[in-house]
């Protein structure tokens, strides 16, 4: 959203030694600014831009030179300079700040920026967003750390960019800024000596800064194609070869289960034969009882009688028994079921796959989501030919290979 002002940039200083100045005349409002205001000019805005292009795949970085002013609107904090820093180019792990590195930085700034100050630093890390993470926030604290100091970011893939201010001991992201339109001789002749005017004609300054958006999505699709061309066809994308997978899994399955049911048929059919072998018993006995009773005194027919009282309790034990077995038998049945169904989940928990980057993952976030443990992480990194193991990209697709037993 850009909005038009009709006030001089002129400085002055007041009374309490404050350096106060107009606010711009023209420029370009980014975002939703909030309270603590941060203005960049245009010049700085599409050199840092310059520095993070697509084909720039290493991180770059450079220094920020600019001053808080007193302004109408309370105190604003003015970017008019930047440098590149070499040291950016390599892992954030080892970026350091050596006393070498300090002394080449004054340089610059006394040689092209005298009236500023170093009010913080840019990064640029193609693909990985422009959030904070442990790195950043180190190399900010142990060398930019004064309060309103700021952080710049932008990630050109993702076509995202962000500013952060220390405040109150930490970094503070904020809603927006301003890109302002003025005469900067300083940042002109800085970009003569590094060579970089030479790719930037006057007549076309502002329009840099307006198409950047256009040439980001150009690049950003280009890349996309170049990777889906390189991505390895998975097997598991083939429609026959999920539905055989399926198929095989039910058969496996369902044979599983026909085994556990025709063991526990054979256990039912030796509990009936056993429940018909004792009433066999059971009616022979009684026959005998009535054979005796035809021919013996009234005192034995007494005694038979409670023979046959005694003959019923047996028989009723023994159908106890039988309905113990019969309960034995079924337990045995759903525990063999529980043990296949056990078998089975080992065995579909070993079967390897391929998995596709997001943005925030890294190796061992992977190696724990897809194996449960941070062990794996160099087996990933050794199937994808991967040598450093930071080194990964979103959409990137990583085989994940397969547990042996």
């Amino acid at each position: 959203m850009a909005e038009e002002r009709q006030e001089t940039g002129k400085k002055k200083g007041n009374e309490k030694g404050e350096v106060s100045r107009n606010l711009p005349r023209n420029y370009r409002q980014i975002g939703e600014p909030g309270a603590k205001k941060i203005y960049v000019e245009d010049y700085v805005y599409t050199y840092l831009n310059k520095l993070a292009q697509p084909e720039n795949l290493y991180a770059r970085g450079a220094i920020l030179f600019g001053k808080m002013y007193k302004t109408t609107i309370g105190k604003c904090m003015f970017i008019s300079g930047a440098a590149a820093c070499q040291n950016f180019e390599l892992d954030l792990d080892e970026t350091i700040f050596s006393e070498e590195n300090w002394g080449e930085i004054y340089r610059i700034r006394d040689s092209f920026f005298p009236e500023l100050e170093i009010c913080g630093w840019f990064l640029s890390r193609m693909g990985f967003s422009v959030d904070l993470n442990d790195k950043i926030i180190r190399i900010h604290m142990d060398n930019f750390s004064g309060e309103n100091k700021v952080l710049y970011m932008i990630d050109a893939l993702e076509n995202e960019d962000a500013f952060y201010q220390f405040e109150n001991y930490s970094l503070k992201k904020q809603r927006g800024y301003y890109i302002y339109y003025e005469t900067n001789q300083e940042m002109k002749n800085y970009m003569l000596a590094e060579g970089e005017m030479g790719r930037m004609p006057e007549r076309g300054r502002r329009s840099e800064t307006i198409k950047r958006d256009t040439a980001v999505v150009k690049n950003y699709k280009k890349a996309l194609r170049k990777k889906k061309s390189l991505r390895p066809k998975s097997a598991f994308a083939n429609p026959a070869y999920v539905a055989g997978g399926l198929v095989a899994a039910m058969v496996l399955i369902y044979g599983v289960r026909s085994a556990v049911q025709y063991q526990g048929n054979q256990k039912m059919q030796e509990v009936f034969q056993q429940q018909e072998m004792t009433d066999a018993k059971n009616v022979t006995g009684a026959q005998q009882g009535e054979e005796e009773t035809d021919t013996v005194s009234k005192i034995e027919t007494t005694q038979n009688s409670e023979n046959e009282v005694v003959s019923d309790e047996k028989a009723g034990s023994s159908e106890i028994s039988e309905e113990s077995n019969s309960e034995s038998a079924v337990q045995d049945t759903e525990a063999s079921e529980t043990q296949t169904t056990e078998k089975t989940q080992q065995t579909w928990g070993s079967i390897g796959g391929y998995y596709t980057v997001k943005r925030g993952d890294t190796l061992a976030g992977i190696s724990k989501k897809m194996y449960q443990s941070y062990n794996y992480i160099e087996m990933i990194a050794e199937a994808n030919g991967i040598d450093n193991v930071d080194e990964i990209y979103p959409g990137q697709i990583l085989e994940i290979p397969q547990i042996e037993d």
